[in-house]
């Protein structure tokens, strides 16, 4: 299946599966209180970070190694092996710190945490397998599947009063119920692991590790570090406002994590010219979400979160906007970490990784009991700011690509037109109901696309991939 199909098929899916998502957090925003959801939001959070030791970089390893074709059973159960055993460890891991040392999760959490990690690592694995057979689609069928159970189990739990141990429950069981389904999807075979495959996984994946835990880092250490230093109630606000720039993300995410198996691919035939294109190619569609975001954040980004998600999830203005603005730059973050890895150049990697985690762990800890929740969305907007330059410049010593300077020209005229039209509507409606915010959000998305419909090469752009979902 070529790239482009790939990443159309796995953004449809993953469009029903936001549907799904956002359906479901703004049942939970009016069915529970900031704080209690927050609870639920804290401990994805610990799992999410807890999740890279779990794999050491083996799953991406694993994915690396079978999209170059040879022995890919092999690697496949060695891999699954690796993965489970160190779930396992991790876990227990996990419980002694939380007994002894600092209590990360409430205990009547522990008993969930075996099975919450393991699951969570055994599908992302699948998901690693899915992309290594250019089938990236399967992992994200597999994903909306999950999320449809969750929806069912968790209103089900909640009318049955178990509160946020309930939401809990209902994530790992879907997960649960959907690993044997992705299993038996695999192409690959159950064979004998090997102990030479199992050092080769645990050689590359000590580097995978290291940009992986740059994104987990990324992606949780505020709203972990917010839940510690603040209130879970703060953690409840931040994520939900999250939760509503995610919806543009998956795409960037999509193409980011699609590219990998096809950039490697052409790296292990030493076709640069190939990776070079694939780049490009993915830079002209990882681009076309996130100014559109952050002009419609500007404008009427709080007035969505207070309709979507109720007035009690609402907070400063200034919040959706920090983290739309790190959004852009997020999407260059994505591409270039993993384009880095997939061309073997994983020491560089590892080096820019570094860089990145300090720089967000070092903000985080300084502007979060200064600034709060405002805090934690700086720190994670310059974070991705300074990671993507880094990323970039590794990246661009060993691949020749050039930026879509057009593209992101269009992009950018295109969000502004969007901003000024949306505030000269704005000031106009008054008062602002609910049909107006809908009409605004409907108006700028129309604006926008419009200007990037103008121009032939972001017509195009937008129509190739929006005929692949099929």
């Amino acid at each position: 299946m070529s790239f482009l199909a790939n990443v159309g098929r796995l953004l449809a899916f993953r469009v029903l599966g936001q549907v799904g998502n956002l359906f479901i957090i703004i049942y939970l925003t009016r069915s529970m209180a900031p704080g209690k959801l927050g609870e639920y939001f804290y401990f994805e959070s610990v799992l999410g970070m807890a999740s890279v030791f779990a794999t050491l970089g083996v799953a991406g390893a694993t994915e690396k190694f079978i999209s170059e074709g040879t022995e890919e059973n092999s690697w496949f159960t060695t891999g699954f092996i690796l993965i489970f055993s160190f779930s396992i460890v991790s876990s227990i891991l996990l419980t002694i710190i939380n007994t002894f040392k600092i209590e990360v999760i409430i205990p009547d959490l522990i008993p969930l945490l075996f099975i919450a990690l393991t699951s969570k690592q055994l599908l992302t694995f699948l998901r690693h397998s899915f992309r290594a057979e250019f089938r990236a689609a399967m992992g994200g069928a597999l994903d909306f599947i999950r999320i449809v159970l969750f929806i069912v189990v968790s209103i089900s739990f909640l009318r049955l009063e178990f509160g946020y141990i309930g939401i809990i429950s209902a994530a790992i069981l879907a997960r649960v119920t959907v690993l044997p389904i992705g299993i038996s999807q695999s192409k690959y075979s159950f064979v004998r692991p090997s102990f030479t495959k199992a050092s080769k996984l645990l050689d590359f994946g000590k580097y995978y590790f290291i940009t992986s835990f740059g994104s987990k880092v990324f992606h949780f250490s505020d709203v972990i570090l917010i839940g510690i230093l603040l209130t879970k109630s703060g953690v409840g606000k931040y994520e939900v406002t999250w939760r509503l720039i995610l919806a543009g993300i998956m795409l960037n995410g999509t193409i980011a994590g699609t590219a990998f198996s096809y950039i490697s691919q052409s790296s292990s035939e030493m076709d640069l010219n190939l990776v070079r294109k694939n780049i490009e190619q993915s830079l002209r569609y990882a681009l076309i979400i996130p100014f559109g975001v952050l002009g419609g954040a500007i404008v009427i980004g709080t007035d969505m979160i207070e309709l979507v998600f109720s007035t009690e999830y609402t907070s400063d203005n200034l919040l959706i906007i920090i983290l739309a603005f790190g959004f852009v730059f997020q999407a260059f973050y994505f591409l270039f970490s993993r384009s880095l890895v997939a061309v073997n150049k994983t020491r560089q990697s590892f080096y820019a990784t570094n860089l990145g985690v300090i720089s967000n762990i070092s903000l985080n800890l300084f502007l979060i009991p200064k600034f709060g929740i405002l805090g934690a969305a700086a720190a994670t907007s310059l974070s991705f700011m300074i990671a993507a330059f880094i990323f970039g410049y590794y990246l661009m010593r060993y691949v020749e690509f050039k930026l879509p300077y057009q593209t992101i020209l269009i992009q950018v005229v295109g969000s502004t037109v969007m901003t000024a039209s949306l505030i000269l509507a704005r000031g106009t409606l008054k008062p602002l109901s609910s049909l107006n915010i809908i009409f605004l959000f409907l108006l700028g998305s129309m604006i926008y696309f419009s200007v990037l419909f103008t121009p032939q090469r972001t017509r195009s752009d937008i129509k190739n991939i929006v005929s692949e979902f099929k």
